[in-house]
């Protein structure tokens, strides 16, 4: 199957945008290197390629054709510099650099001073001192404006994905110190460039990028058809393929860029080269940090997934950027926005949701994985079938016992909400129940209500958690009052069984009210 979908309108909007360096992160696989592949054959004045970009949509616009092949193109990616060890990924580092060094060589040697070509050679041979490595960027945008007497194109792919292969490990903080140093140097107030443009997958916090750096991120409205495929560009190829297009339609579509949607662009061509729906996305890379940012997000991001696998949409805070050194819930929902992991819906209130069948089977796949490494006991809806209140008490704390151990929570982020999303993990899984929490009831919101299937019985849980200054019995009393001041279930139809349950670390609480 061949077909070409025609981007190059971006071209245009970002000539016509007045700002000067603009960062546009994406998922991986949505087309950003593709992009900038189109941009540096417009812009490069190396080039001659106007026969390359006759008959699409760009070339009808005279205004930007006298932009084509104007302007020296300095393009660079950091994809692919990985390492074991951050001396690995320092080098790693060294040696992009010197590439570019090495490919511009001939084209400026004849317009360096004697100083400059001493340490052009350093940069080349990877031997230059690291504040030489922060300023090469930069320096070669100034070479380069000399030799042709015209402002560079400055082209960075991928500019995060050094810093995200390290998170985690020892040495993260001097990647991110050089990295600020060379976006630093390179972006802010650099006479040398007309236009800077970045992308990455995720926006990463710590002021890493200068202050007059445009953030154009998944939920800003702007560029939003140029990463991935629109609807308009889909449908057909799909038709004159003689495939099922609601079958792409569920499976790839679903992203929500700033009120555009669109395809997965990765999957709908691998669709159309097989013939037949595959989870091609989710195996380019990236799986098991997902899996660990689910681990580190604790049982609420857990719970929110699975509420996500049921076509809920989700009320969360998350943040617009990431911060890598110190991971919290809201950073993990940004990077799982970011990542392409989730989208989201607004009308009036955003909300987020999975995207499409491609990430929802994804998620059920790692939502199973985690379960089975949890191995967390299957009778606690039998408990509380057959009403043994002291099972449930024993299988509950084994529960929470095993669940804290597993997804390593911090002592402060032991709260109630914490822990009530663990429970409703717990029993999101049961049969003969609907579980649905923060229910309206009496005079108040319960946190947890249990519905049997058949209607009869209804059970209400209010959660209570303190710390290690409180006592349990003391949690318990304040549950137990508010369940009967707020008259929690005296307006549900069939019996009504109430519990309080309290939480301190691992030490747990359970009682029926009478």
């Amino acid at each position: 199957h061949n077909f070409f979908v025609d981007k190059s309108l971006f071209i245009k909007e970002l000539l016509e945008e007045n700002i000067k360096v603009i960062l546009i992160p994406r998922p991986r696989r949505f087309g950003k290197s593709l992009n900038f592949s189109m941009l540096k054959y417009f812009f490069d004045i190396k080039e001659e390629s106007r026969e390359l970009f006759e008959g699409l949509k760009i070339s009808e616009e005279k205004e930007c054709m006298e932009h084509m092949n104007k302007y020296p193109v300095l393009s660079i990616t950091f994809k692919d510099v990985f390492g074991d060890s951050w001396p690995e990924v320092e080098g790693e580092i060294n040696l992009r650099i010197s590439e570019i060094y090495s490919k511009y060589k001939k084209e400026v040697w004849e317009v360096l001073t004697e100083e400059e070509k001493k340490v052009y050679k350093q940069l080349e041979s990877k031997t230059a001192e690291r504040r030489e490595v922060k300023n090469s960027i930069k320096k070669l945008t100034e070479i380069l404006h000399r030799k042709y007497g015209k402002e560079v194109i400055l082209l960075i792919d991928e500019y995060d994905a050094v810093m995200t292969s390290m998170y985690g490990k020892e040495g993260f903080d001097s990647c991110m110190g050089i990295f600020r140093g060379i976006y630093e140097k390179a972006l802010k107030e650099n006479d040398a460039i007309h236009k800077a443009l970045m992308t990455g997958i995720i926006r990463i916090s710590g002021g890493l990028e200068p202050n007059n750096v445009k953030i154009y991120g998944v939920t800003h409205s702007k560029y939003g058809e140029y990463f991935g495929f629109t609807e308009e560009e889909v449908k057909p190829i799909i038709k004159n393929s003689e495939l099922n297009y609601e079958e792409v339609k569920n499976c790839y579509k679903g992203y929500n860029f700033g009120g555009t949607l669109v395809y997965n662009p990765w999957s709908v061509v691998n669709y159309l080269t097989r013939g037949k729906y595959g989870p091609y996305w989710k195996n380019t890379s990236g799986n098991d940090l997902i899996k660990e940012l689910v681990k580190k997000g604790g049982p609420e991001v857990k719970y929110n997934f699975e509420r996500m696998l049921e076509r809920e949409s989700v009320n969360l805070e998350v943040e617009d950027n990431v911060n890598l050194r110190k991971l919290t819930e809201r950073d993990i929902y940004s990077l799982l926005l970011q990542s392409g992991y989730m989208t989201y819906e607004e009308d009036g209130v955003r909300k987020y949701k999975l995207p499409n069948k491609e990430v929802r089977d994804f998620i059920s796949y790692l939502i199973q994985e985690i379960n089975k490494e949890l191995k967390l006991p299957e009778s606690i809806e039998k408990a509380f079938i057959r009403r043994d209140w002291e099972k449930l008490k024993r299988l509950l704390h084994s529960s929470m016992s095993k669940i804290l151990n597993y997804f390593d929570v911090p002592k402060r982020r032991e709260t109630e909400s914490m822990y009530h999303m663990m429970l409703l993990g717990m029993f999101s899984s049961f049969k003969m129940y609907e579980v649905k929490s923060n229910v309206e009831t009496g005079l108040g919101r319960v946190d947890i209500l249990m519905r049997r299937e058949d209607k009869k019985e209804n059970i209400v849980i209010e959660i209570k958690a303190g710390d290690k200054f409180d006592k349990l019995e003391d949690l318990l009393e304040e549950a137990k009052d508010q369940i009967k001041d707020k008259k929690y279930g005296e307006d549900l139809n069939g019996e009504v069984i109430k519990i309080g349950i309290e939480f301190i670390g691992k030490t747990m609480k359970l009682e029926v009210v009478d």
